[in-house]
């Protein structure tokens, strides 16, 4: 019995989200975009990959536990930090709904969108000059 073609594809797509999220943590101390590259490696993995769920998970209660944290500053960050996160959620959601019922994305969204692609770029672009220097 031959095995499913689609199979084969999904282990090939996750392999090149693997290499990718690394490249982006390789990124993260030189110049370059390496957040961006870990979403982007995120997205190739999508929502379901089991081991992002956990560290989704886990980053959510480390942020819960910084915001109730005794120190002021602490306290502060964590609040920070889960509010955005929560905006973030929210504002993705309200986008995939948008999506899925076929209107077209707002203009700022896109323009969010084509400004972190162009940023993405330009760091890139300066993290390979500063490299291959």
């Amino acid at each position: 019995m031959k095995p499913k073609v689609a199979g084969r594809y999904t282990w090939v797509r996750r392999g090149l989200a693997w290499i990718v999220i690394l490249l982006g943590l390789i990124l993260l101390p030189l110049p370059g975009p390496g957040i961006v590259v870990i979403a982007v490696g995120m997205a190739m993995l999508g929502r379901r990959e089991p081991l992002l769920r956990r560290v989704a998970l886990l980053l959510r209660w480390y942020v819960r536990g910084m915001s109730r944290s005794r120190q002021p500053v602490v306290a502060r960050l964590g609040g920070y930090l889960r509010h955005h996160h929560t905006q973030a959620r929210h504002n993705l959601r309200t986008i995939l709904a948008l999506r899925a019922s076929g209107r077209p994305l707002p203009p700022t969204f896109r323009l969010l969108i084509v400004g972190s692609v162009v940023w993405m770029l330009i760091s890139l672009g300066f993290g390979m000059h500063w490299v291959l220097r």
